[in-house]
């Protein structure tokens, strides 16, 4: 028993001389000042930027929309209602005057067939009606039942057709105008 309680003496003691000497380390007078120094004086800022940005004053403003345009209305479902609007103004768009049908405009495009083209001082185009009849037509000639009419005759090498400018009614009552065309050898779509 004697060497534990000497061991436990001796372990004391240690304990008590390291204790002393790192108390006296921080019981350093000039230390202990400089430290409660630095804890007491002021902060003083060196070279800060300021992360935070001001905010802006709010000031409300009143919306002007000078078109009269509903922001969440689709610029197509506008046309449709310009569309529609003028559906109730005038029949048919462009001054196009319905006449007396021509017997080219008492069929849909879409029967009649391109079958040849002749050149003297114009363009001209041979066509075959459903009946079985053949009409000669230029640029300008009203065709179809749809108050068409040619705007032009192409006669290249490879494809030879007429391009026709109609009138397709819309679900408003009005119309809008389409361009169609007619090849040679083929009835139109």
């Amino acid at each position: 028993m004697k060497t534990i309680s000497n061991i436990l003496r001796n372990t004391m003691s240690v304990l008590l001389v390291g204790t002393s000497v790192a108390l006296s380390g921080c019981a350093s007078n000039h230390h202990l000042a400089q430290l409660k120094n630095m804890i007491n004086a002021p902060v003083q800022p060196t070279h800060t930027k300021s992360i935070v940005r001001k905010t802006p004053i709010y000031h409300p403003a009143m919306y002007v929309n000078k078109n009269k345009n509903n922001p969440f209305v689709s610029f197509s479902e506008y046309q449709i209602r310009e569309e529609a609007m003028l559906a109730g103004k005038s029949k048919l768009p462009g001054g196009v005057v319905l006449s007396a049908k021509t017997p080219l405009q008492r069929y849909a495009l879409s029967s009649i067939s391109v079958v040849g083209m002749i050149h003297d001082q114009k363009k001209w185009v041979i066509l075959l009606t459903p009946n079985g009849k053949f009409y000669k037509a230029s640029l300008g000639t009203p065709i179809g039942i749809k108050h068409g009419k040619i705007i032009s005759i192409h006669d290249g090498i490879a494809k030879k057709f007429i391009a026709v400018l109609q009138y397709a009614p819309n679900p408003f009552g009005g119309f809008k105008k389409e361009t169609v065309h007619l090849s040679m050898g083929t009835k139109g779509n």
